[in-house]
């Protein structure tokens, strides 16, 4: 069974909202995270568990104790072809350095109308 050495709330998840411009920016977050190993999960739960889904584009950008750059993104619309389309909880840990890590999390907008998230959570897990 895994455990929980870690867990990032990054945002509690909101309603889908009208945007003022298409492609604007709706939530930006930022905040240290410290990687010893083990898995690192994007989910909607605290436990690891849960699919995500943004009303488009995730984009996590991680910025390494060296101070080189990972990027995870994800556009949850699939080009604005099919609606929001859920990811299942993701395994993230390649873009990730043992030490302290900077994470900055930006979610936006990208066909227009509407903009909103689920909750998401960073879970660092060890078997």
């Amino acid at each position: 069974m895994a455990v929980n050495i870690q867990s990032i709330g990054i945002m509690g998840g909101t309603p889908d909202i009208p945007v003022g411009d298409q492609g604007e920016v709706f939530y930006r977050a930022n905040f240290p995270f410290y990687y010893a190993g083990g898995t690192v999960m994007l989910s909607a739960n605290q436990d690891g568990s849960g699919d995500t889904a943004v009303d488009d584009v995730l984009i996590i950008t991680v910025v390494h104790p060296d101070k080189t750059i990972s990027r995870f993104s994800k556009d949850y619309s699939k080009g604005c072809s099919w609606g929001i389309q859920p990811l299942p909880p993701t395994d993230i840990s390649s873009k990730f350095a043992s030490g302290l890590n900077k994470v900055y999390v930006t979610l936006k907008d990208k066909c227009g109308e509407g903009a909103g998230s689920s909750s998401l959570w960073l879970n660092n897990l060890t078997p």
